[in-house]
């Protein structure tokens, strides 16, 4: 059976899935696989109304356990840093961080990528629900994962096939239409360059922004040691104020984005 859904998956995502191995990744087919390939395939739909305002309101209606749970499944507690104390360092009284002003209107949540944890702990420093972009489909049909990706929301892509990656804009620019955030990695793979403190934008981002007007909110995470799983070894995380890209060029804007987040990451790895 499980051999059967595969092969129709396989046939109709032709121009999006160049073979079971875009799914697995390097592991075995898990228990979970047939199930996900056969229940959630639709998700790799190109069509854009596969988000309906429906599925976005039931979602809100679960946003509580989901944030109430989260903590629970992740391998290090989550601390949001005051960001008035990264700039003042040296300050004996640091004011305190009120906190960001979201407008009512739907933003683009923008996390940089480095460890595993990184999406839980973007989905719980933000502030209401967010549908996530996800783009490593073995995540979302081969782990458990993919149940609590689709439980809050999730826009597929297959990083690997362009075609794929395409569809994240029509889909991302129909869920903030529909009134609903979406959750980015605009670094688009993991960061694992020490040299670097955050890798190059993807320009989906700003093609979205330009497209909806969105603001963008950076959320910058920072762990010691993400191989260390000591409890002293927690997951360093700033929200910042939300920005407007889409009044500048391209490239001007992606620097812009990556220079705020390479600035946060920085001040928490000096301290």
């Amino acid at each position: 059976m499980a051999m059967e859904t595969n092969k129709k998956l396989l046939e109709k995502y032709a121009g999006l899935i160049t073979s079971e191995k875009d799914l697995t990744g390097d592991s075995a087919p898990s228990i979970l696989y047939g199930l996900l390939c056969n229940r959630m395939r639709y998700l790799l739909d190109e069509d854009p109304q596969t988000i309906t305002p429906r599925s976005i309101q039931w979602r809100r209606n679960i946003h509580f356990l989901i944030r109430a749970l989260g903590p629970a499944f992740l391998h290090e507690r989550q601390i949001i840093e005051n960001r008035n104390q990264l700039r003042n360092p040296n300050a004996e009284s640091p004011l305190p961080d009120t906190g960001i002003q979201l407008p009512k209107a739907p933003v683009i949540w923008a996390a940089n990528h480095g460890f595993k944890d990184d999406v839980a702990a973007t989905i719980l420093a933000a502030q209401r629900h967010t549908y996530l972009v996800l783009a490593s489909l073995p995540i979302f049909f081969n782990t458990l994962d993919g149940i609590s990706s689709w439980a809050i929301g999730v826009i597929l892509a297959n990083r690997k096939i362009q075609a794929s990656r395409k569809t994240v804009i029509p889909k991302a620019v129909r869920c903030l239409s529909l009134g609903a955030d979406i959750t980015m990695f605009p670094e688009g793979v993991w960061n694992k360059s020490p040299n670097r403190l955050l890798l190059d934008l993807w320009p989906g981002i700003y093609r979205i922004a330009c497209e909806t007007g969105s603001l963008v909110v950076p959320v910058v995470h920072y762990i010691r040691d993400d191989t260390n799983h000591e409890k002293h070894n927690p997951i360093h995380t700033v929200v910042d104020d939300p920005v407007r890209i889409d009044d500048l060029s391209e490239s001007a804007a992606l620097s812009y984005l990556r220079d705020i987040m390479a600035t946060w990451y920085y001040l928490m790895l000096e301290r």
